[in-house]
């Protein structure tokens, strides 16, 4: 049995835990959600980033697109390259890209294969929700999240927070880095 990816997110997020009361009314809720998930559209933005030599990282773009979720089935369109239309499909543009995000993520969250790890941060209120912050950690062994790059594909751990409404256990918002 390998732990190493345990380990990891054990590291990145000490304290962290895979389960409390809200956190599996989130889970629920959840998979309810992707049961009666009608087709819609949001927002997505990406602020891509380099570390040059000195190891400081330094914003290079932002990445802007309509995320489609049709079907079970995530796609994109008007995508822009700091504000500008690019003509391009995602996974066309030059530098590091990634999709799946909206769907993938918030699936693989609450999938006990993951082994996400969650840490309780704040109560806060969030476009007239009354939500619990959470700070979440997923190991690059259980990690789901692809981003590429030329011909070059990596699978990464990731860390974030995690917005869930306390009343209904809806997810309201999901930041990851």
């Amino acid at each position: 049995v390998d732990f190493s990816g345990c380990l990891a997110s054990r590291k990145s997020l000490p304290g962290g835990i895979t389960d409390d009361a809200l956190i599996s009314k989130a889970r629920e809720a959840s998979n309810s959600f992707f049961k009666i998930l009608p087709n819609f559209i949001c927002q997505q933005s990406t602020t891509r980033s380099y570390a040059g030599s000195d190891k400081h990282w330094r914003t290079q773009d932002n990445v802007t697109a309509e995320v489609l979720y049709e079907h079970g089935h995530e796609s994109y369109r008007d995508i822009k390259l700091n504000g500008r239309p690019t003509g391009r499909t995602m996974m066309d543009l030059p530098g590091s890209r990634s999709t799946g995000e909206f769907g993938s993520t918030l699936r693989a969250l609450f999938d006990p294969e993951t082994e996400a790890l969650f840490k309780f941060r704040a109560n806060a209120n969030l476009s007239g929700f009354s939500t619990s912050v959470y700070d979440l950690a997923v190991s690059r062994a259980t990690s789901d999240w692809r981003i590429s790059a030329g011909s070059q594909m990596i699978m990464t751990a990731y860390t974030g927070k995690i917005w869930i409404d306390r009343e209904s256990g809806n997810v309201i918002r999901i930041e990851k880095e």
